[in-house]
């Protein structure tokens, strides 16, 4: 296995070289010195980093506590709950890959009005994804896991929940990491951001110290990752003067916010008068969330030209499937 997913690394690594090589006569390796080139790349990698070893603290290091205060079987919850969550998470990233080259490409261009645009619209698009996926296992987390573990380990329902509420937060967060990226200024960035990440580790270490159950880390999590949101917010706005962190709670916050609402109306009406025992009321439940959480979502998450494109968008694509069985007749 592990030397399947070396291989595999080592593919992925590969290809894009090649093909780069073979396709841009640009892209060839070269040597040369450039010491402000070399001290600018290094302070920019550097700073990057510092944020990555924030959030493998944050990760490891709420694990190792756990382990210390509760044992491993409360890992194995969390190490589950991070199982559905990054099942959840991955088609987010896929989408989010799209829009971020777009987002860099636009400040690069000079373009601040279309970065934000494009900021705005990929935080909410990229949190209604997530809630379409992750409502359905927010409402069925105890009967997916009597499905799949038969006896799921203590704490792992609250758990998972948790873990999803904290990443529906974390995809608003998204786009404006990027928008920072873009600019370059990354030092006063990480340092603020990154060390409210790491302060994860302290606040629940006192938590869990003063005898506070290990849910407590991951609510700890969840606001934090709030006041990161906010905080990202405040050191974008001072990096990009063209942002409006009224218009962003206005058109994003207030917006996703609203659609969370009204989409849980009829999940949870379904839910009450299921029960919830059983496979079949899981299908159903999640059957509900889907048709509630599209619908919302086009009446009351687009506005009218978002509307319209997504209108032409299907109707464009009704007919080439309808025509397509005659185009050989």
């Amino acid at each position: 296995y592990a030397a399947l997913m070396l291989f595999m690394s080592i593919g992925i690594s590969l290809i894009p070289r090649v093909y780069c090589w073979r396709h841009f006569k640009g892209c060839r390796y070269s040597f040369f010195w450039d010491k402000a080139l070399f001290k600018t790349l290094v302070s920019y990698s550097g700073w990057n980093l510092f944020g990555a070893l924030a959030a493998m603290v944050r990760g490891q290091g709420i694990n190792i506590l756990l382990n210390m205060f509760f044992g491993p079987l409360v890992n194995a919850s969390r190490a589950v709950a991070f199982q559905v969550s990054a099942l959840i998470n991955s088609f987010m990233n896929n989408f989010f890959m799209a829009a971020n080259p777009q987002i860099i490409k636009h400040y690069s261009a000079g373009n601040s009005e279309g970065m934000l645009n494009l900021v705005f619209h990929t935080a909410r698009y990229c949190y209604y994804l997530v809630l379409i996926l992750s409502l359905p296992v927010l409402l069925g987390t105890e009967v997916i896991m009597r499905l799949w573990l038969k006896d799921p380990p203590q704490h792992v329902v609250v758990f998972t929940r948790l873990v999803i509420l904290n990443g529906l937060i974390d995809s608003l967060s998204l786009p404006l990491m990027t928008a920072a990226q873009a600019t370059g200024r990354i030092k006063r960035y990480q340092v603020i951001v990154g060390g409210m990440i790491i302060l994860n580790l302290p606040v629940s270490y006192l938590f869990l110290k003063g005898g506070a159950p290990p849910e407590s880390a991951f609510v700890i999590s969840i606001l934090i990752s709030c006041l990161c949101l906010w905080q990202r917010l405040a050191l974008v706005r001072r990096q990009v003067p063209s942002l409006s962190i009224k218009s962003f709670v206005f058109e994003v916050l207030g917006r996703v916010l609203k659609v969370t609402t009204l989409a849980c109306l009829a999940p949870f009406a379904v839910l009450f008068c299921t029960g919830m025992e059983g496979f079949s009321d899981l299908l159903v439940v999640t059957f509900a969330c889907l048709v509630s959480c599209v619908t919302v979502i086009y009446f009351a998450g687009m506005n009218a030209e978002e509307r319209d494109f997504v209108r032409v968008l299907v109707e464009t694509k009704l007919l080439r499937y309808v025509r397509t069985p005659f185009a050989g007749s």
